[in-house]
């Protein structure tokens, strides 16, 4: 792959993301003019703050505190483990060069491999 082709694909993608930026901005301008959009926005801000209000005296109960605890911890549990399969995919794909693998039930599932491009690097 020659290099200049995926530099003009960061180039299309961040002259992309800033003309979404501009479009976003208009959308904005034009919401915070009408008169009827932003009455209604205050009415949803009173009426989210009621939520959350209700939202906090549930929230603030032992039992409801101790199931927030579990589900935090199992999220946790969770991202471990899905770090550990994907190390352990990748290591099985270079081994195998095979992008799929049986699950725990025999069904064949597809190896994803996904590359990113970080932010940029301050020279």
């Amino acid at each position: 792959m020659d290099l200049s082709v995926i530099q003009e694909k960061i180039a299309a993608i961040e002259q992309t993301r800033q003309e979404i930026k501009v479009l976003n901005d208009m959308l904005k301008d034009s919401l915070t003019n009408d008169t009827t959009y932003q009455a209604l926005e205050e009415e949803a801000k009173q009426f989210n703050d009621k939520r959350k209000q209700a939202r906090e005296t549930v929230t603030n109960q032992p039992h409801v505190q101790e199931i927030q605890m579990q589900i935090k911890d199992q999220k946790e549990k969770l991202k471990d483990l899905q770090e550990l399969l994907s190390h352990y995919l990748l290591e099985y794909y270079n081994e195998t060069k095979s992008n799929e693998v049986a699950d725990h039930e025999g069904k064949a599932r597809k190896v994803v491999i996904n590359a990113r491009l970080g932010s940029k690097k301050e020279e």
